[in-house]
């Protein structure tokens, strides 16, 4: 995990990755914008977020693509 998504992201108690401060998981946020919500949809529906933790979530979703095409 670089450290603009460390900054941003934790792994929880139950070892899922997930937003500081939050439950939400890189997945929640992939899911809803292939759902077709905005990012301001999705502000507006997860308030303890900001645009930062979006593109973290983004970014952590691409690293991990990448590690699984290795």
């Amino acid at each position: 995990m670089t450290s603009a998504m460390s900054d941003r992201l934790t792994t929880n108690s139950d070892g899922n990755v997930v937003v500081k401060g939050s439950w939400v998981t890189p997945l929640r946020i992939i899911t809803l914008i292939i759902d077709g919500w905005t990012w301001s949809d999705i502000l507006r529906g997860h308030p303890e977020l900001v645009e930062d933790d979006i593109r973290a979530c983004l970014a952590y979703a691409l690293e991990d693509d990448d590690e699984d095409g290795k």
